[in-house]
């Protein structure tokens, strides 16, 4: 299926590399249109943790900021806005797809994109031009000693049942005076585009829900998130030593919010994952997370900083795992669709039961942005 889809991919670039003209045409009203970004940068880093390699030095694609973006879009005789998305990441191929249906109703998307709990959320880096965090895989639950801090796990912050890009409804209102709600439902968060459903991995039945407010009050700029999710755990949950075990349902929630004025950029953000996913009658604890922002924009150029940490217990032994990292970052528009960036980070993570796996790290990377 995926050769089939980079296939298809790749004979679409060719036609768009021939007929420029299509990147942004109408057919008979409809429109459709090519856009995309590419990110490159080189990474440098230091780690003193026994798993981990000392230093290391590379040139990388920033994953998810590099992709293309084919959209059609066009209204029915009756009013309804219909349309498609599909976005091919250079790394992986088809990342996601999805199909969407509107009005003054709201928005309805059907297909593999993120959820009402990630698409729409508030966090201490949403305030970074570059988002230069790396909390995703921590927030799944794996340890940070067991890599390097690459970077590329800058989408969000994670909560443990979350959909992801799995197959999913979801329903959107339009904003009314800045407030807006969104509705999700998957049915198995590990079944995308109809491959990889099973009835023993991941979690089902995965409900989100989010509210969000976003307004002006002279001059200064206000965002506030809260949202939730609820989904069954599976008895395997991608993990042999559960498997046929009986599992907590997932619960979990966050929280946002962010405040612009005078150039000025603050935001911070709060996520609880309870126990979802346990083993029942354990002490494991999937853990919390917050983080805190603040930027400052000089016309082209963006120069901002911001704290995360996060702390969970996913064995119910011994102390929790913690994570702390902080980090400064620049960023300067160099013209229309072109930027380039500097960033260092400090990262320091405590594995509660062994030593060993602990780590204290230093990343520094200088990379170049295109968007098109």
């Amino acid at each position: 299926m995926k050769k089939i889809l980079l296939g298809t991919s790749a004979l679409a670039l060719a036609a768009l590399a021939a007929a420029p003209a299509v990147a942004d045409s109408n057919v008979d009203g409809a429109k459709f249109k090519v856009s995309g970004s590419m990110d490159y940068y080189w990474r440098t880093s230091d780690n003193d943790g026994a798993n981990v390699g000392g230093k290391g030095n590379e040139i990388k694609l920033h994953t998810p900021a590099s992709e293309i973006h084919f959209d059609f879009n066009d209204v029915a005789d009756n009013g309804l806005e219909y349309g498609a998305r599909v976005e091919w990441r250079y790394s992986s191929g088809v990342d996601e797809a999805w199909m969407e249906f509107g009005g003054n109703w709201g928005t309805v998307y059907f297909g593999d994109q993120d959820g009402a709990v990630d698409g729409r959320q508030i966090a201490g880096a949403s305030v970074l031009a570059k988002g230069l965090h790396d909390t995703g895989r921590w927030m799944s639950g794996l340890n940070l000693s067991s890599n390097d801090n690459d970077y590329d796990n800058v989408d969000s912050v994670g909560l443990v049942g979350e959909s992801g890009d799995a197959s999913k409804i979801y329903y959107e209102t339009p904003s009314f005076s800045g407030f807006s709600v969104a509705a999700s439902y998957t049915p198995d968060t590990s079944s995308s585009f109809g491959a990889g459903s099973s009835d023993d991995s991941g979690f089902q039945n995965v409900v989100e829900a989010s509210a969000r407010y976003d307004a002006e009050f002279n001059g200064v700029g206000l965002g506030l998130m809260v949202g939730a999710l609820h989904g069954d755990a599976q008895s395997f949950d991608g993990n042999s030593a559960t498997a046929g075990a009986d599992l907590e349902s997932d619960v979990a929630w966050l929280a946002g919010a962010k405040v612009d004025f005078a150039g000025f950029e603050v935001a911070a953000g709060y996520g609880d994952r309870g126990d979802n996913g346990c083993l029942k009658n354990t002490n494991c604890d999937m853990g919390k997370f917050y983080d805190l922002g603040v930027a400052y924009n000089f016309d082209a150029l963006k120069v901002g900083a911001a704290y995360f940490h996060s702390e969970l217990n996913q064995d119910g032994l011994g102390s929790d795992d913690e994570l702390d990292t902080f980090g400064v970052e620049a960023n300067y528009t160099v013209a229309e669709g072109l930027s380039t960036y500097a960033g260092v980070m400090w990262a320091n993570s405590d594995d509660g039961d062994t030593a060993n796996d602990d780590n204290d790290s230093t990343v520094f990377v200088i990379g170049t942005a295109m968007s098109f």
